[in-house]
């Protein structure tokens, strides 16, 4: 292990970044911000959506207000990533519900020692949620759909838009 220990929550604290964004041909960014652009679309929706509520429960004008924010934030002047946008983010929230049921709710825990901008609030109501029998259910067919994969992805947080640069220079 580093002499840094576990890694954080993230934060995005950064005062000075360039808050701008490439984006390639499939509307995925990519370039020198690309990371940074992913870290605070994360923290944008752990702050913003709680992860109470199921991402198909947010309407289309919540959904929309955050793509007018990723727009004004990242200098975005185009709508065509919009689609790509929140697909992805609606992907992210969900697998931070997942991430919260997996680290926390199946192993009796609470959160709020890491997170501190979760709403304490509810979490009564998501754990209910995330131990009834249906989701239990639910669970055990998604398991086993994903032990019959057999090619994980594993290409980081930025997926295939970071790698094709890369394949384009081989």
């Amino acid at each position: 292990m580093s002499n840094c220990g576990k890694r954080g929550a993230a934060t995005f604290s950064k005062k000075d970044c360039d808050f701008t964004v490439e984006l390639n041909q499939l509307m995925q960014p990519i370039g020198k911000n690309a990371n940074d652009f992913t870290s605070w679309l994360g923290v944008k929706l752990k702050a913003e959506f709680s992860y109470h509520i199921p991402s198909p429960k947010f309407g289309k004008q919540r959904w929309d207000e955050l793509w007018e924010d990723i727009k004004r934030e990242w200098s975005i002047e185009s709508n065509a990533p919009k689609t790509m946008m929140l697909k992805n983010a609606k992907k992210r929230h969900t697998n931070w519900r997942s991430y919260l049921t997996t680290e926390y709710v199946r192993k009796g825990l609470t959160p709020f020692g890491k997170y501190k901008n979760l709403d304490s609030n509810h979490w009564k109501e998501f754990v209910t949620q995330r131990t009834s029998k249906e989701f239990e259910a639910r669970s055990k067919r998604a398991t086993k759909s994903a032990k019959a994969n057999k090619n994980f992805t594993t290409l980081g947080r930025t997926g295939f838009a970071a790698l094709t640069p890369r394949l384009e220079k081989i």
